[in-house]
């Protein structure tokens, strides 16, 4: 299954987050230790899908679902609850 929300929020660059969702610091884990830029840039996209579905869609399932559409998603995630196993 292609990565929808990957290429959803590296669309949205984190620098256009407000500011009080870029005020942490990514780059240290504690006092000692560093995370490497590709830890870093996960928690950025972590934080952009965060602010796109509480934020900017107000938690609405329904829109953030639309957004996966609206980026080429044709799977059909339908699920028959009724079939016996």
């Amino acid at each position: 299954m292609k990565t929808y929300l990957q290429s959803i929020v590296e669309e949205l660059p984190f620098e256009e987050l407000p500011l009080q969702w870029q005020g942490f610091d990514l780059a240290r884990f504690s006092r000692d230790k560093k995370l490497f830029d590709f830890q870093e840039q996960g928690l950025q996209n972590a934080l952009k899908a965060l602010w796109l579905y509480f934020k900017k869609h107000q938690g609405d399932k329904d829109l953030f679902f639309a957004q996966y559409l609206a980026n080429g998603m044709e799977e059909k995630l339908d699920y028959d609850l009724s079939k016996e196993h």
